[in-house]
């Protein structure tokens, strides 16, 4: 039973978010030099650039989300999400018109990850 005042996610929005988030991590371990590397650089490496790799992922896997239908208890929390969506809408929008194919994807989210 919820709990007066407690926040229950938006499982539309974040439930395709969490799974594009694992099928990122699977991504990562098809790299081969992120795979030798040590435990401690990989995490130094993926906190500096995950989101840069996540989103380029998510335009990679044509990512959708109706801006218009993030709850109000999400925008209530986060004032400027709708405005940071319609963003990242744009973006992967600019990045499908690229037409990248999947090595190009990768090369690029490769390029991301080792980027200092």
């Amino acid at each position: 039973m919820e709990q007066p005042g407690s926040v229950v996610p938006n499982i539309e929005l974040y439930d395709p978010s969490a799974k594009l988030l694992v099928a990122t991590i699977k991504w990562l371990h098809t790299v081969p030099m992120f795979e030798q590397m040590s435990y401690s650089e990989q995490t130094c490496l993926l906190h500096s650039n995950w989101k840069e790799v996540f989103l380029l992922h998510a335009a990679q896997c044509s990512f959708y989300f109706d801006e218009d239908h993030v709850s109000s208890v999400i925008t209530s929390k986060h004032p400027n999400i709708k405005e940071e969506l319609r963003k990242m809408s744009t973006l992967f929008k600019k990045i499908a018109l690229s037409r990248l194919d999947k090595t190009e994807f990768d090369s690029l989210k490769t390029s991301l990850l080792f980027r200092t």
